[in-house]
């Protein structure tokens, strides 16, 4: 069950949020990928406020152009990278994930044919307004029974193009 978020003396819904609030997002562990949104007044005191629809780890939150858009993994398909892409105008109402690719990984250390691995993206919204994703992606040898034997690289993809093109 998901608390009800309570700004001081004002229990109520996101339309009362205060003008700062801290916004994270997390996925629940190795077994439950289940993506939630937290929400907090004060950086000590986080309240689940709604569940965006990916069910994929490593979860990422900006704020751009009127809307929350979250990015996680997906991983590779025939070698190449997609990503999952969700957006809300208000916290709660999450899009449906949309796959954002396939972006080129041409220094990609790899391991057993077009097999990788991907952690972590992270939005980067430069000083100028364009939007980058920075992801992590390569050979991971904890995934395969080889703690130790990593072999990953940095990736940055401008998708400065993301627009929203329908409510949510």
């Amino acid at each position: 069950a998901m608390k009800e978020f309570d700004v001081t003396g004002v229990a109520g819904t996101l339309e009362v949020l205060p003008a700062d609030v801290y916004v994270a997002t997390f996925f629940g562990s190795d077994d439950d990928w289940t993506d939630t949104v937290y929400v907090s007044d004060d950086c000590e005191n986080f309240y689940a406020i709604s569940e965006v629809p990916n069910e994929m780890r490593d979860p990422s939150i900006m704020f751009k152009d009127g809307y929350y858009w979250v990015v996680t993994c997906l991983n590779e398909e025939d070698g190449d990278l997609w990503l999952n892409v969700s957006r809300s105008s208000d916290l709660v109402k999450w899009t449906e994930p949309s796959l954002m690719g396939p972006f080129s990984l041409e220094r990609l250390p790899q391991r057993g044919g077009n097999e990788f691995d991907v952690v972590a993206p992270e939005w980067f919204l430069d000083t100028d307004g364009s939007v980058h994703i920075i992801i992590s992606c390569g050979w991971w040898g904890d995934c395969h029974g080889n703690p130790g034997d990593d072999h990953m690289d940095t990736y940055m993809f401008d998708v400065s193009s993301l627009k929203a093109t329908s409510d949510g």
